[in-house]
């Protein structure tokens, strides 16, 4: 009977009628289990189908594990995360394809894992068919028997994080480049100060010496300090500006200016260097050139002034000649071509490859007849480039050089004045007899040179070591002007022009004009002291007739208001 598929049989015997209702509650039973059973599988054949269309739709890799760490199954995507087939890391361990540097973490992480850690996700990198790594974030359930809580198998799902890992590493060297260039420029800044504050004082006392009577031999050696500090000085802004200039801290700040005026100052200030060493320096301005421009003039005559002392230094007779003419012009802007030339000693042309390479001087020989850092045509360079022109250059070893600029500045709205306009306006108001000036200099040698300048302009001169001093005398006289040094003792020049502004402010006075003497120079100076409440800002070492402008310029305004 059972072999025709009966489930169970009864003898036809009345001693066994009882077991009746027993066997049909068993085969109702067993029905049941069967029906049960068939509806498991169906739903685990469901549910493994979910899994495996979940699988194969994520861009997670998803994979099984056993205890060892092998894998047993690996999701299709791994194909095209990693570009292996499945079956070429079916019962591999794991560990044969992490990166060396971060096997002991995935090996301490599974092992924490199997002992019911809560940890559940790890960072490392991957070998990728090809060899390069990639890297995951895995996050591992753990499967266990429910009767003996054995781990059975490991179920992961990693997440390519390659892009946000390297994302958060260009971060964090933006953010420590950040940190890097903060140090340098506060190094630059601070050292800046501490070597001007005494070039400053060498400079100073120099002048302040060669004004008095002096033997011709006496001269002769004050002019070589001189000469020797200047030099010094020159060097030191080279390096400090192509700091500045490396470190991006070089901004564009427009402002009116007359491009004739630009030229003049230039000739101006190097002429008796050029007289020196009887050369001519000239200038010529073409006619239609539009003059009055917008832009970053202190740039471009920083430009000059370096392409200037450059033909300067390499021209032993002859002439320096700077030509300006205009190139194109529009309704609002024009492109000015500005070349320098000289008849120097000329460039070979095997030479012409380093001419603006960085530290590179073409004669770098203990001999060399030429002094400098190999910074200088460098700076004028990128400041070239900061201004969006071009620098180019012809050249005759022998004969001489030609340095070309071209670079586009807006028309000015305003008629700017010329350099002889400047000086005719400043002129009749030289007399600087009983100016009241309070000299606030904590250096006590600076301070010596700086009031013995002023007194031989006839001001009157009073001195504060510090920023107390300074309101001190303040709120018991009135001056004309204050020059205030930046870094004093107690209280700096920054809170002590505050103090002062909220001062005139409680009582109804009329602002004091106030000029920063400082060895601060480095990009954003500047602004920090006129943001404070200073009028102007002056470094050091101090150009003397730019200090006096200076003082004409504010004290005339001061007493006509």
């Amino acid at each position: 009977m059972m072999k025709l598929g009966a489930l169970d049989y009864l003898i036809k015997d009345a001693a066994f009628i009882e077991l009746l209702p027993s066997i049909v509650k068993q085969v109702l039973e067993y029905i049941q289990t069967e029906n049960n059973l068939k509806l498991y599988q169906k739903e685990l054949e469901q549910s493994e189908m979910r899994y495996r269309l979940l699988a194969e739709s994520t861009n997670d890799m998803i994979d099984k594990k056993n205890v060892d760490a092998r894998f047993i199954y690996v999701s299709p995507v791994c194909k095209q995360i990693l570009g292996y087939n499945e079956n070429e890391l079916l019962h591999k361990y794991i560990y044969d394809f992490i990166h060396p540097d971060e096997r002991d973490i995935y090996e301490k992480y599974h092992q924490e894992l199997l002992l019911d850690s809560e940890k559940s996700i790890v960072k490392y990198r991957f070998r990728k068919r090809n060899g390069q790594y990639i890297w995951f974030e895995t996050n591992t359930k753990v499967l266990r028997n429910p009767e003996s809580n054995n781990v059975v198998e490991l179920v992961s799902v990693s997440r390519d994080i390659t892009e946000q890992i390297n994302t958060d590493r260009l971060i964090k060297e933006k953010e420590a480049a950040e940190l890097a260039n903060k140090a340098k420029s506060e190094f630059l800044a601070n050292m800046s100060h501490e070597i001007r504050n005494p070039m400053n004082a060498i400079i100073g006392m120099t002048n302040t010496l060669f004004k008095t009577n002096l033997t011709a031999d006496q001269q002769k050696f004050i002019n070589a300090i001189k000469i020797s500090s200047t030099n010094l000085m020159n060097l030191i802004n080279d390096i400090l500006d192509f700091s500045k200039i490396e470190a991006k801290h070089i901004e564009v700040n427009n402002i009116d200016f007359n491009i004739r005026a630009l030229i003049e100052e230039i000739v101006f200030l190097y002429e008796h260097q050029a007289s020196e060493k009887q050369l001519k320096l000239l200038y010529d301005i073409k006619p239609n050139t539009h003059c009055d421009l917008n832009g970053d003039g202190l740039k471009l005559k920083q430009i000059l002034i370096n392409l200037v002392n450059n033909a300067i230094k390499f021209t032993d007779k002859g002439y320096v000649k700077i030509v300006v003419e205009q190139l194109n012009e529009s309704v609002s802007a024009v492109e000015l071509k500005i070349k320098v030339e000289d008849t120097g000693i000329g460039i070979r042309k095997e030479d012409f490859g380093k001419l603006f390479k960085l530290f590179t001087q073409l004669d770098s020989s203990p001999s060399k007849r030429y002094a400098g850092t190999g910074l200088g045509l460098t700076i004028v360079k990128r400041l070239t480039e900061i201004l969006s022109g071009n620098i180019n250059f012809e050249s005759d070893y022998g004969v001489g050089s030609c340095f070309i600029i071209t670079v586009p500045f807006n028309k000015s709205n305003k008629t700017v004045l010329t350099y002889e306009d400047l000086w005719q306006e400043t002129k009749p108001h030289a007399n600087l007899d009983n100016l009241q000036v309070l000299l606030a200099e904590d250096d006590g040698i600076n301070q010596l040179y700086l009031k013995n300048f002023l007194q031989s302009y006839n001001c009157k001169v009073d001195t504060a070591f510090n920023g107390e001093q300074v309101l001190e005398k303040f709120n018991s006289y009135k001056y004309d002007i204050i020059l205030m040094d930046g870094q004093m003792p107690k209280l700096d020049g920054f809170e002590t022009t505050q103090m002062i502004r909220q001062i005139e402010k409680d009582k109804n006075y009329s602002p004091t004009p106030i000029v920063a003497i400082t060895g601060y120079a480095t990009a954003g100076d500047r602004e920090r002291f006129i943001n404070a409440g200073m009028d102007d800002y002056v470094t050091k070492p101090i150009n003397e007739n730019k200090l006096i402008d200076i003082i004409k310029k504010y004290c005339k305004e001061n007493r006509k208001n």
